[in-house]
């Protein structure tokens, strides 16, 4: 009992140097029982990792560079959608970014003459997003709509490398205890634990790679629509007008022509179904009814 006891006093002393350095020597394991002490004793300090980890983010924070993940939505109507699509696509390949996803869609209208409607997902540079939004507004005769976001990620990203530290101290001391394994059964309690380490590794160095992409490369969302100008004056602007009312007194024209072809489809059955023998029913009596009168 008193070895017992001297062993799990100097796992509990590995397990602190462990938090606190990432290193310590391995302990020895002579049988089952403590190496269950000593995997029981690597899970608490496990949990306990964090907080102790994240103790000093307060002078870390105040030290380290920001990271701050910042995007956009931005609208704008522009005279010509494909043309303004395209300059959009090199401004971001100009400025080091890439377009990731490109959308077109056509409103529902009976004019085939209308512009589409395109939605584009741009990443650029996060020092050059600024530069990318002012560009990018200067695409349209006018701006429609305009949201920047900026998210300080800069807490979670120390915390998240305070906690990667400490479970990967924790996966070394769990590699050690594994080597002085004396049994199967000691074996496979120690690699469970280890596996349970190991895959909050990936998720913490996911997480981090995923902070570390948003960061460095932001995101706009761009929209462009049809639109002319609010302001357009010419005196040189009589033709289109001109060019406008006929097309319209052709429009009329049709419409009128189309509804009396509708109108005469609809009453020419009427008329010799209904009327038609209406008529020679009405004739035939007031016929009936002279010859009677007359005779009379």
């Amino acid at each position: 009992m008193e070895r017992r006891g001297a062993f799990l006093t100097m796992l509990s002393l590995v397990m602190v140097s462990a938090c606190s350095k990432g290193s310590a020597p391995a302990p020895q394991a002579s049988s089952y029982e403590p190496v269950a002490a000593g995997v029981a004793s690597l899970k608490q300090a496990g949990a306990n990792a964090a907080p102790a980890a994240s103790s000093g983010t307060i002078d870390d924070l105040e030290r380290a560079e920001r990271r701050i993940i910042r995007s956009a939505d931005l609208g704008i109507a522009a005279t010509d959608v494909t043309d303004a699509e395209r300059r959009a696509a090199a401004i971001t390949q100009e400025l080091g970014g890439y377009v990731a996803s490109s959308e077109r869609s056509v409103p529902a209208m009976d004019d085939e003459a209308v512009e589409p409607e395109v939605n584009m997902v741009l990443r650029v540079p996060s020092e050059r997003f600024t530069t990318a939004l002012a560009r990018l507004e200067e695409l349209g005769s006018r701006v429609l709509t305009q949201r920047v976001r900026s998210d300080d990620v800069t807490e979670e990203f120390i915390d998240l490398k305070a906690r990667l530290v400490a479970q990967r101290a924790l996966e070394t001391q769990f590699l050690e205890i594994l080597k002085q394994a004396r049994s199967v059964k000691d074996a496979l309690e120690v690699q469970t634990q280890l596996a349970d380490v190991r895959t909050t590794i990936e998720k913490l160095e996911g997480r981090q790679r995923y902070l570390e992409n948003q960061t460095s490369i932001s995101t706009i969302k761009l929209g462009i629509v049809h639109g002319a100008p609010l302001v357009r004056a010419s005196r040189f602007a009589f033709g289109s007008s001109f060019e406008r009312a006929g097309a319209d007194l052709l429009n009329v024209s049709a419409a009128i022509l189309h509804g009396s072809i509708r109108v005469l489809g609809v009453m020419t059955p009427v008329f010799v179904l209904v009327l038609l023998p209406a008529s020679l029913v009405v004739r035939a009596v007031f016929r009936r009814r002279r010859r009677r009168l007359a005779s009379a």
